[in-house]
């Protein structure tokens, strides 16, 4: 274990900071730029991504986790691009009439392009069939042939009519035709002096003396047998009636054949495919072909009896039925499609259909009213989507893991109050990539609630929010900066501006060798550096500009930490940053709130009686230290017993506590300045006020890194320039820490100016020395230790401790 007493240092100017070669960042002006390739030190992301979009098999979706502004969703975007550009183009997505069930509309596939070529054919197809049986039906040779059909039946008719009539006659009756609008009937009527006479006017014409009693009781008689008959010949009428209609509409159908063959061969014709090229196609034709001949009857009948525009009319209803609803039109598509779905609501990712509501009919709805979701749009290639605003919809994703489990799409249509849906559309086959975009914790809560989950979303691509400092990670950032002036017409960067920048992205990513990858952040501080320079009517950006932005920045968030420094400033905030204090010593603390990241110093103070409760932290006994300051109390505890407890038991009541600290307290950052503090308690010896300490301390006095050195340093450089810089103020850090450094240049200046100071330190026994002027010291093989020391007067004091509580016998503190 290092126990040196002089195992501490003052740092020198270039370990405060990283500066960038000027060499790395690759142009002397943003102008002269290359345009920017793939991020550096985000290669294992980027080769998943690559994986899953090669790969394209089930369960092969990505889920690309990091944070926001680490380029994720720009770079996701850009490869899908390249990959998707080489990549086959997907078949048209059309939706045609369900002829076999007309509640479910058929998901038709063409070839891309093909689908407005059919959609355009049917359309002519609903012109010229209307056209073409009015021609049909204008025709002699078509009404020669109806007439010869037609013939035969009405002979049969008339003789089944003519015989009944006879039949009738000779009984006193006659037929009489009635029509009833467009119907007519027979009806069977007493034939008096050759007229016919209503059955019921019989009895009248018996009073007048017209007809004889007997006459009018012998064909009342009759009259419903005959009336019986009379509806056997009915029935054989029709029946012979319906037969003609069945060999018209043969007749028909037969003339129409040719037309109907003719019209669909012009299809194909546009359409571009061959009978047996594609079975959906020939499946799609054959049920047009079915229906075009079993409507063609009724087409030539409607003819008839048209008294408007028939063919107008008729086209209008046919188009209904044979429109070709394209959904998805691949025409001028080149390779995989990529679809971002910036608002993934159920309806926007499955499509839906358009459904009116008629105060006669309810609900109506056709196939022309389906809309297309982005999972028809991206079918074949790749379809983005943040994962935040996936999951903020409610059943959005649902719906999502619900089309990606069963292989296919089915429309949303919901739930409708006046009654069912009137259309259940043939879900479409799917066949797409999902890239879900969003934070790692997201990730981790999908995975944990769903374990279907990770059978969906195989590949994970993890972008790092922090990539090693390279030349080749530096040139990256660079070009990018380039290209966000160039894209927005900022003023020019320099390479000593660009570099400033990248510095900053350094600080943002903690420092130790690592460089942010928040590109969000580094955009903003190149618009804000070029606005101050354009202000300034500079004609481009120098590091001056971009320190001023960095600067504005901060003051524009600036009010918490501004009240915190003015009580410090008029010394209602308690703090010493000159002369010696036993028990006291300056921590420093980090807030982080939603607009701001600062540090600023603590007075933390010990005190030790005779007792037996060992190490107590008023924090944590007021409720107000989180676990890892609880564990960092504890730590304290060990220390002291591994040093001076190992021939009797510590006789010592310490308290330790954060003095004006009203919040809660969680961390370890404070623990060696918590030691510090009760060694000189227990010792005696003054602890220096101009020097504020940050770092961890383990069991063995080891000095162990600790986060937020530069705006812990910053904070106190700033406490100690309100009130006034002496020249021997500074932070004390562990030496761990220190390549964590990347100081505001102000703070830097003051360092090489004298006026301000850090120090490295490894060792709890080297802080000690450092914060006090005594050694800490060593026992030797006996265990004694130097009088002198720090150790040999803590070792005393606890010694008369001990004596003392042996001596009046407590048993309670």
């Amino acid at each position: 274990m290092d126990t040196e007493s002089g195992s501490w240092r003052r740092l020198e100017r270039g370990e405060l900071s990283w500066s960038c070669p000027a060499e790395w960042i690759g142009y002397a002006s943003t102008g002269e730029a290359e345009e920017a390739g793939e991020i550096a030190g985000q290669e294992p992301a980027v080769a998943a991504l690559r994986l899953a979009i090669r790969l394209r098999a089930p369960g092969y979706n990505v889920f690309v986790a990091g944070v926001p502004g680490t380029g994720r969703t720009a770079t996701a975007r850009r490869i899908l691009r390249e990959e998707a550009g080489g990549g086959p183009v997907p078949d048209d997505i059309c939706y045609v009439f369900g002829f076999d069930d007309p509640r479910s509309p058929t998901c038709l596939r063409l070839p891309p392009g093909r689908g407005r070529l059919l959609e355009e054919a049917m359309t002519a197809v609903a012109r010229q069939f209307p056209r073409g049986v009015s021609a049909l039906r204008a025709s002699q040779a078509h009404r020669r042939r109806r007439d010869a059909v037609a013939r035969p039946f009405r002979q049969r008719q008339n003789e089944v009519l003519d015989a009944f009539d006879e039949e009738v006659s000779a009984q006193g009756f006659t037929l009489v035709e009635v029509k009833l609008g467009n119907f007519k009937r027979h009806e069977i009527a007493p034939l008096i002096d050759g007229q016919p006479v209503p059955l019921d006017e019989l009895d009248d014409l018996v009073e007048q003396g017209t007809l004889d009693a007997g006459r009018a009781a012998l064909l009342k008689e009759r009259h419903p047998a005959l009336t019986a008959r009379l509806s056997e010949v009915t029935a054989r009428v029709r029946t012979i009636n319906r037969e003609l209609e069945q060999a018209l509409a043969e007749t028909d159908r037969r003339a129409a054949t040719p037309l109907v063959e003719e019209i669909l061969e012009e299809v194909r014709s546009r359409v571009r495919l061959r009978p047996g090229e594609h079975a959906a196609f020939d499946r799609h034709l054959a049920a047009v072909r079915r229906f075009l001949l079993a409507v063609s009857p009724s087409q030539f009948s409607a003819a008839d009896r048209a008294t408007g525009d028939f063919e107008e009319a008729s086209s209008g209803a046919l188009l209904e039925t044979l429109r070709v609803n394209v959904l998805v039109d691949r025409t001028d598509q080149q390779g995989r499609p990529v679809v971002e779905e910036t608002h993934p609501t159920p309806e926007r990712l499955l499509g839906t259909l358009e459904v009116l509501r008629d105060p006669e009919r309810g609900l109506v709805a056709t196939h022309a009213r389906l809309r297309p979701g982005a999972l028809h749009r991206a079918d074949g290639g790749f379809l983005l989507i943040n994962a935040v605003e996936l999951i903020n919809e409610d059943g959005a994703f649902a719906a999502l893991r619900r089309s990606l489990r069963a292989g296919q799409v089915a429309f949303e249509i919901g739930r409708l109050q006046d009654g069912p849906p009137p259309l259940q559309p043939e879900p479409m086959p799917l066949d797409v990539t999902v890239v879900l975009v969003g934070p790692p914790v997201l990730r981790e809560q999908l995975a944990e609630n769903d374990p279907d989950f990770l059978k969906m979303f195989k590949v994970v691509a993890l972008f790092d929010d922090r990539i090693d400092v390279t030349r080749d990670a530096v040139r990256g950032q660079a070009s990018f900066l380039a290209k966000v002036v160039r894209e927005e017409e900022l003023l020019p960067f320099g390479s000593a501006a660009a570099a400033r920048v990248l510095e900053q992205m350094v600080r943002l990513a903690g420092g130790n060798g690592k460089l942010s990858t928040r590109f969000r952040m580094l955009a903003d501080l190149c618009r804000e550096a070029s606005w101050t320079a354009r202000e300034q009517g500079a004609e481009r950006v120098e590091p001056r500009h971009v320190d001023e932005a960095i600067a504005a920045r901060r003051r524009r968030s600036s009010l918490l930490s501004s009240r915190v420094f003015e009580s410090i400033a008029r010394r209602v905030l308690r703090l010493e940053f000159e002369g010696r204090r036993v028990g006291q010593i300056n921590g420093l603390a980090v807030i982080e709130s939603a607009f701001e990241r600062f540090g600023y110093p603590v007075r933390l103070t010990a005190t030790a009686a005779v007792g037996r409760s060992g190490i107590i932290d008023i924090e944590r006994e007021a409720e107000l230290a989180g676990e890892i300051h609880t564990k960092a109390s504890l730590i304290l505890a060990g220390f002291l017993r591994s040093r001076f407890a190992q021939k009797r038991p510590l006789s010592v009541t310490a308290s330790i506590c954060f003095e004006q600290s009203y919040g809660g307290v969680e961390g370890d950052s404070a623990s060696a300045a918590e030691l510090v503090a009760l060694l000189s308690a227990l010792s005696g010896v003054p602890i220096r006020q101009d020097l504020a300490v940050t770092g961890a301390v383990d069991q063995l006095g080891q000095m162990l890194a600790v986060g937020g050195v530069n705006e812990k340093v910053e904070g106190f450089w700033r406490a100690c320039r309100d009130r006034g810089l002496t020249g021997t103020q500074g932070v004390v850090l562990p030496e761990s820490s220190v390549p964590a450094l990347q100081l505001a240049p102000e703070v830097i200046a003051d360092v090489e100016a004298g006026r301000f100071s850090l120090h490295a330190v490894s060792h709890v026994a080297g802080l000690v020395e450092l914060m006090t002027g005594v050694p800490f010291g060593e026992p030797d093989g006996k265990g004694r230790w130097p009088e002198e020391s720090i150790g040999g007067k803590v070792a005393v004091r606890l010694e008369q401790m001990a004596e003392a509580l042996r001596r009046y016998g407590g048993g309670r503190d």
